[in-house]
């Protein structure tokens, strides 16, 4: 039976008790059905993971006995970077899930011209969901580091923010294919992806001007949550942790 794994925003040491949040003693006891005495993993992003027993449980507080961590390894060696620019909720929340469950270090969440109406009032509780999103993903795949996640931005500030060997940008029409790239050795790449129409022709010039490459991954056009996520997946191919697969 596989073990529950659950993301706290906490300090966690070896040995000490730990009070959990109202919202995950909820998914905790009610969801998952945990009962006093039974085990889970819990960790707080920093590759840490830490064995627990749920030692008390009643309608006003869950409390867990943390026992022996353990530094968690199963890191990328590739340093990835997903600059998204914003799209339609359901694609956003699926290409930041796939993104950390495909080993991504940085998530830059960028505003484009195809981009959908920006809510001020929500930025907040936007980006609180988003982090959920994110952690939930890394308690299903086994990872103990929780991705950066940025504050929502303009494009021209994501893309300054961003420094690393190789820079991608999906474009259907570029001459290049990703894979021409796989002679190079980079140890980190960021990748530009449109929302959904793509990238206005303005926007993929000021990437180009900011050393961005334009590739494109076949004859076919992608969805913006399926782009992400197979650029990604032919990243860690190439150059992360997914070297074995050329062996088939």
């Amino acid at each position: 039976m596989r073990i529950s794994r659950v993301y706290l925003d906490a300090v966690l040491t070896a040995h000490q008790e730990v009070r959990l949040p109202l919202e995950t003693a909820h998914y905790l006891l009610h969801v998952l059905r945990l009962k006093v005495g039974e085990s889970l993993i819990v960790f707080n992003g920093l590759n840490w993971d830490y064995h627990a027993t749920l030692i008390h449980a009643d309608k006003k507080m869950a409390m867990l006995q943390l026992h022996e961590g353990y530094f968690v390894t199963n890191e990328s060696p590739l340093e990835t970077v997903l600059v998204q620019a914003l799209a339609r909720p359901e694609h956003m929340d699926y290409s930041l899930q796939k993104a950390t469950e495909l080993g991504v270090t940085r998530i830059v969440p960028v505003i484009t011209a195809r981009s959908p109406p920006v809510d001020n009032a929500r930025r907040d509780k936007r980006q609180g969901h988003w982090l959920r999103i994110v952690a939930s993903a890394c308690e299903q795949c086994g990872r103990a580091y929780l991705p950066r996640l940025d504050e929502l931005q303009p494009l021209d500030a994501g893309l300054r923010s961003v420094q690393t060997d190789l820079s991608l940008v999906l474009d259907p029409s570029a001459e290049n294919y990703l894979t021409d790239f796989n002679e190079i050795k980079v140890k980190s790449v960021a990748v530009l992806i449109g929302a959904e129409g793509g990238l206005a022709s303005e926007e993929l010039a000021m990437a180009t001007q900011m050393n961005y490459k334009k590739v494109r991954l076949g004859t076919r056009i992608l969805r913006t949550e399926t782009a992400s996520s197979a650029t990604l997946t032919l990243c860690q191919w190439l150059w992360g942790d997914w070297q074995p697969l050329k062996r088939i």
